[in-house]
């Protein structure tokens, strides 16, 4: 699998930008005429992250048109993916993870397009393909950048390196992705095509004046005006999964704080539990730590609220800083909860650039195959191209072991996860043994250690 060339060209495509109309005028179309400007073959870009602001009306105005060979990008994928495969209208996705969340697993619908060769995956990480969208709206063809070298995920697209001529590095010249149209949804436009995406605080005010309404679908008219009403079900937002912390972890009432149950010795606990507590011994005081969703969530909040109260936390979403309700972890990096009382929200491509630059301390990841080297695999079993099982992707991991200063890994404690040699180096650990990281390119970080729970 190599890079479409028309993805990179810049100088073709300021030719195609040099000889659009460019008009101030209204912009307002339906979204059967949007939907219409899209053709067969184009790179369709989708705005949005996961299942937080997908241009979902648009998606579904395109499939009923039902077009052909068509390509999705997108930093996380989610359930437009899956449509687009089914409608037999994508034949290539580029991302960086596919799903929809921990908490449901594997897609079945990306496992049975992608393993069966009827689609084609291409692999980035999550700051690999920022740069790519960052390096088309500068007009240039690549970007230099440290994260992916050394990983199988280099060979996915053809990435090439390129040595810095100021210092002689190696470093990945991340190709621009200048895509054919791009879909996005945001919560304010007007007839110019000025968009506004609004902040979280201005969602929850909108979000409770709502709430405020009586049934919007009552007869009377004036009953649209009462407070203290509900919205319909449809429109209500409920969460998407477990909205406690496990029991070991939820902070007891104040008259028994410190104190032992009467019943400490029979408390069984589960293997992510186990976990969060041995992940949560190994952060400090007065550090940053990248985290993830699962048990190294739990790990970095035990240590928030124990012995590292000014621990600062980042989830690969774009939260920095965030403070958690004490028993409502979020069960997605990209959902509302996960920026409750942020410091920071910056989008994706940012925050992992905050990380290159030396920003964060510790990272957390995890992966279906780690070897002794520490490499890990979170891309496919049984090889790239048509594997036994595909997996959801990279995600933030390949940059967090490329660019964090020290790594742990947490995983439950599985033969079939430790194997001699990983089926794909997704994340690379110290990749042949010796000095080949720094070979590679990679000057920074590495593991440091894994934490396992039988």
């Amino acid at each position: 699998m190599t890079i479409a060339a028309r993805e990179y060209d810049f100088e073709a495509a300021r030719r195609r930008l040099e000889a659009k109309p460019k008009s101030a005028g209204p912009k307002l179309r339906s979204l059967e005429e949007a939907a219409a400007l899209v053709k067969d073959g184009d790179h369709v870009a989708l705005g949005g992250c996961l299942y937080s602001r997908t241009p979902l009306a648009l998606v579904w105005a395109l499939l009923r048109r039902r077009p052909q060979r068509l390509t999705f990008s997108r930093n996380l994928m989610c359930y437009e993916g899956e449509w687009g495969m089914v409608a037999g209208a994508v034949d290539k996705l580029v991302t960086s993870w596919m799903g929809i969340g921990l908490p449901w697993g594997l897609s079945r619908i990306q496992r049975e397009f992608v393993e069966s060769g009827r689609v084609e995956f291409e692999e980035w990480s999550h700051l690999g393909l920022g740069l790519r969208y960052r390096a088309a709206a500068m007009g240039v063809p690549f970007l230099p950048s440290l994260t992916m070298l050394g990983s199988g995920l280099m060979d996915v697209g053809g990435s090439k390196t390129v040595a810095c001529p100021y210092t002689g590095q190696t470093l990945h010249a991340v190709p621009a992705l200048f895509p054919d149209v791009a879909l996005i949804h945001v919560q304010k436009a007007d007839r110019l095509g000025n968009c506004q995406i609004l902040p979280a605080r201005v969602l929850r005010r909108l979000r409770r004046r709502a709430r405020a309404l009586h049934d919007v679908r009552g007869p009377d008219p004036g009953a649209r005006h009462r407070r203290g009403g509900r919205l319909p079900g449809a429109l209500r937002l409920r969460p998407g999964g477990p909205r406690r912390l496990p029991g070991p972890l939820r902070r007891g009432a104040a008259d028994r704080r410190g104190r032992p149950r009467a019943d400490a010795h029979h408390v069984s606990v589960t293997a992510n539990e186990l976990l969060a507590v041995m992940g949560a011994r190994e952060l400090r005081d007065n550090t940053t730590v990248f985290t993830g969703v699962g048990a190294p969530m739990m790990a970095s909040v035990l240590a928030q609220r124990t012995h590292a109260p000014r621990l600062t936390m980042m989830v690969e979403g774009g939260v920095i800083g965030p403070m958690w309700k004490p028993g409502e972890l979020p069960i997605s990096t990209n959902e509302m909860r996960a920026a409750y009382r942020a410091q920071m929200l910056p989008g994706i491509t940012d925050a992992f650039l905050l990380a290159q630059r030396g920003f964060f301390d510790v990272g957390f990841i995890g992966g279906a195959q780690i070897d002794r080297h520490g490499n890990l695999n979170t891309s496919a079993i049984g090889g790239y191209a048509r594997p036994k099982v595909r997996l959801p992707g990279s995600g933030g991991a390949n940059d967090i072991i490329s660019l964090c200063r020290e790594v742990l890994i947490l995983t439950v404690h599985e033969k079939r996860r430790f194997t001699e040699r990983v089926d794909f180096v997704t994340s690379p650990g110290y990749l042949d043994g010796g000095d080949s990281r720094r070979r590679h390119g990679l000057l920074f970080g590495g593991v440091s250690q894994g934490s396992c729970a039988c």
